[in-house]
């Protein structure tokens, strides 16, 4: 007799990668689906950062804003781009953190400049 083959269950992240200009200003539109339904973030702490490996110590910090907290949309942002690396945005509700998406930000150099 053969064993069932084994369940897995995929916590990680959804990846999506950034492709960025130094020094422009971007504006990302997201939407909190897990289990593929929009859900709402209204009672979720939502943070993002930036570092140039997972490991380095001074992390750049993302602006995050909730545009429609019962449909769980949110923006994440920068003023300017410059660092290229690895970020997450992360999801903390009573206590309980959890990463949703991640990935690697590439940044291009700028031909015109000040």
């Amino acid at each position: 007799m053969s064993e069932a083959p084994a369940e897995v269950v995929d916590l990680r992240p959804r990846i999506v990668h950034i492709l960025l200009y130094r020094a422009d200003g971007w504006t990302i539109p997201f939407q909190f689906k897990p289990g593929g339904t929009p859900a709402s973030i209204a009672d979720y702490e939502i943070k993002a950062q930036i570092r140039e490996t997972a490991d380095s110590d001074d992390p750049t910090e993302l602006t995050v804003n909730k545009t429609d907290a019962a449909e769980g949309r949110f923006t994440v942002s920068q003023t300017q781009a410059g660092v290229m690396g690895w970020y997450d945005i992360e999801f903390t509700k009573d206590g309980a953190s959890r990463t949703y998406i991640a990935g690697q930000i590439d940044v291009k150099k700028d031909v015109t400049r000040p």
